[in-house]
């Protein structure tokens, strides 16, 4: 009996010993971060198994605007969206009496929006020009009958987002004085 047990001892400390050996425990994971660079080297997205993703907006200076972070698992709906003025294809807009408004609302509580505005001259190449959790922009500059293009994307803070479509507009003649800077409230 004496060197059975020991036999089965013996064959019981290897069988452990391999076991932790060659199989690590759960707690040993490997983790993973994936980085996504843009064209001018700057990140955009860093994700991980364990961590979710946080994805990184620069203006047009470079400035980095917002960090927003998704969660593993985490179920988290799109922020709703809604364009007030100017209509879409509306002329003759004075931009001083009629900014870009929009609104918005998150369904999940305690959710932050944050809303990035792209407007220009072409609908195909409209940059980021503001960010931010206001739901006004009044531009700088704009020229007499010119048609502007301008879409919002709002954003909450799980990286939920809802990207609305571009609308136009066409600005009347500037009779007022300067606007100094964009006005974004």
């Amino acid at each position: 009996m004496g060197k059975l047990t020991s036999a089965f001892f013996r064959f019981f400390l290897l069988f452990i010993f391999s076991y932790l050996l060659f199989l690590p425990p759960a707690w040993a994971t490997t983790e993973v971060i994936n980085y996504t660079y843009d064209n001018t080297y700057q990140l955009t997205e860093a994700s991980s198994n364990s961590a979710g993703t946080s994805d990184y907006i620069y203006d047009l200076m470079g400035n980095a605007l917002i960090n927003t972070a998704t969660s593993v698992g985490a179920t988290n709906n799109p922020p709703t969206l809604t364009y007030i003025s100017p209509a879409n294809g509306a002329t003759g807009v004075n931009m001083r009496q009629q900014p870009i408004n929009w609104q918005g609302s998150d369904p999940d509580t305690g959710d932050i929006i944050t809303y990035y505005l792209y407007y220009g001259t072409s609908p195909t190449n409209m940059p980021l020009v503001w960010s931010g959790t206001g739901t006004s922009y009044t531009p700088i500059s704009y020229q007499y009958n010119q048609p502007y293009y301008w879409k919002i994307v709002a954003k909450d803070n799980h990286n939920a987002q809802t990207v609305g479509s571009t609308y136009s507009f066409t600005a009347m003649a500037d009779t007022g004085a300067p606007i100094s800077s964009n006005a974004c409230s």
